[in-house]
């Protein structure tokens, strides 16, 4: 790794270690130039990015309400491009859950506001807010020991660099939480409410993202050393990045992605872009049990516990009626983040944003 990377990569881990909202303006002038467009996204369905101020606010929430991350560098990828440098690195996020008078009845409180919206004429409405709080039920009972109780969850992340004068600033970030299992955290439609956000990410989109440049990037020529990184958090490069990359997109039964306009860093021949966009499946019943009981079978042959693996069982069979309460048509929001060199290319990541229940997620 390049001298000037390494010391990035300090000073973001620094200020994530410290989490002190005082030193959030150095930590954001060591990282960030000003009057420079910048293209981050969160882990969040709603949290996009284009400007340093809006940065800082995403970094000074994580600082005060977000758990410790850690980013490790070992076995992290790298391209080397225009006067830039692309990397993808890897870590864990540790969330302390601590316990005290009034958490039981802020739970209850949100739970209590689910039932009571749910529509008494509509049965398929109460099977869903029932549904959707027996999965809550199930992350927020997990058994803890004491007040306090840690969990890591994963996360990837992309950098996209610029070196200027021997310093290097961050142009594009993306976090992603890779989902838990073969699904993702989060569907559309009318009774999740995720229409509605995913809608209005779109439209800020439309009003803050410059026009698309030319043809579909679906149509656009894989440079040799093209880079997949999957939803899973996997990457792939080379011809197995090409492959997975069709075989992803075959997995849908439709995509719809809005190419029309994103969020785009560009500089001489480098394209950095951000996409959004919604992916479909229609899966059965049939089709959906086995998939879960799949997951629940590599759950019982994994090495954990006998306890977690039936928290965990008991988790994704929550997860599996919370699904099917609304049917087959499977629409979840989908991020494409994109970097082209010389009309190539170069990088592809798709990302589903996460659902913010995290308690007991990767146990």
């Amino acid at each position: 790794m390049k001298k000037q990377a390494k010391k990035l990569f300090d000073v973001f881990q620094e200020g994530y270690t410290k989490r002190d909202p005082e030193g959030i303006t150095p930590f954001m002038d060591e990282l960030f130039e000003d009057g420079v467009g910048i293209n981050v996204i969160g882990t969040g369905n709603a949290e996009i990015f284009q400007s340093k101020e809006e940065v800082e606010e995403l970094f000074r929430g994580d600082w005060l309400y977000w758990g410790d991350l850690r980013v490790k560098l070992e076995g992290h990828v790298h391209q080397d491009l225009s006067g830039h440098d692309l990397y993808i690195v890897w870590g864990d996020l540790t969330y302390t859950y601590t316990i005290d008078e009034s958490t039981d009845g802020r739970y209850y409180e949100y739970i209590k506001g689910i039932l009571e919206e749910a529509k008494t004429e509509d049965v398929a409405h109460i099977r869903h807010q029932e549904s959707k709080v027996h999965y809550i039920l199930d992350h927020y009972l997990h058994a803890r020991k004491g007040n306090k109780r840690k969990e890591d969850y994963p996360i990837v992340m992309v950098f996209l660099c610029e070196e200027k004068e021997d310093h290097y600033f961050i142009r594009a970030l993306t976090f992603t939480n890779p989902p838990e299992g073969r699904f993702p955290d989060e569907r559309i439609h009318p009774f999740t409410g995720y229409d509605k956000d995913h809608e209005k990410n779109v439209n800020m989109i439309k009003e803050v993202g410059k026009d698309k440049l030319g043809m579909s990037f679906f149509k656009k020529e894989l440079a040799n050393d093209f880079v997949f990184l999957d939803t899973d958090g996997v990457y792939y490069l080379g011809e197995k990045a090409r492959e997975q990359f069709t075989h992803r997109r075959s997995f849908y039964d439709w995509m719809d992605i809005h190419e029309e306009q994103g969020l785009i860093y560009e500089k001489g021949k480098l394209k950095a872009m951000t996409f959004l966009g919604s992916v479909g499946k229609k899966m059965k019943e049939e089709c959906l049990r086995k998939e879960v009981h799949k997951e629940i079978l590599e759950v019982m042959a994994s090495n954990r516990i006998e306890k977690e693996k039936m928290f965990v069982i008991r988790r994704k069979m929550s997860f599996l009626e919370k699904e099917l309460s609304l049917g087959e048509d499977f629409a979840w929001p989908f991020r494409v983040f994109v970097v082209m060199e010389h009309d190539e290319i170069k990088m592809v990541q798709f990302s589903y944003p996460m659902d913010m229940i995290l308690e007991g997620k990767y146990t």
